[in-house]
């Protein structure tokens, strides 16, 4: 039997509450670091564009768009690596905001998901 293994890093960045371009340079470090190895697909905290602990900010919409562009960094960022990843951020749809694990491969946001 032939068995083939997807390497799968848990990654946590330092992060500033409420500083998603901070947030967002975190990430796209650990990640450049990580394209060096041969991780495949890297996991990070949920909300890690926006930092956890916001609580009553996530009905901010300077927050909310804060860290729609620190996402869409990212997602550009990752057309240089060969690898996924899922990132904890808030994402606002219908006027609601949402908690979400994003994935991303090679430029693209491939899925959303409500946590």
């Amino acid at each position: 039997m032939n068995q083939e293994f997807y390497k799968i890093a848990a990654a946590v960045p330092k992060i500033s509450v409420a500083n998603c371009d901070y947030n967002a340079d975190s990430i796209i470090e650990l990640c450049n670091k990580l394209s060096t190895t041969e991780v495949q697909m890297v996991i990070f905290p949920q909300l890690t564009t926006t930092g956890v602990t916001c609580g009553d900010l996530f009905r901010s919409e300077m927050l909310v768009k804060a860290a729609q562009e620190a996402l869409l960094r990212i997602v550009e960022a990752s057309r240089a690596w060969d690898m996924s990843l899922i990132v904890g951020s808030v994402i606002a749809y219908n006027n609601h905001t949402y908690d979400c694990g994003v994935a991303i491969s090679r430029g693209e946001i491939i899925a959303v998901v409500p946590g």
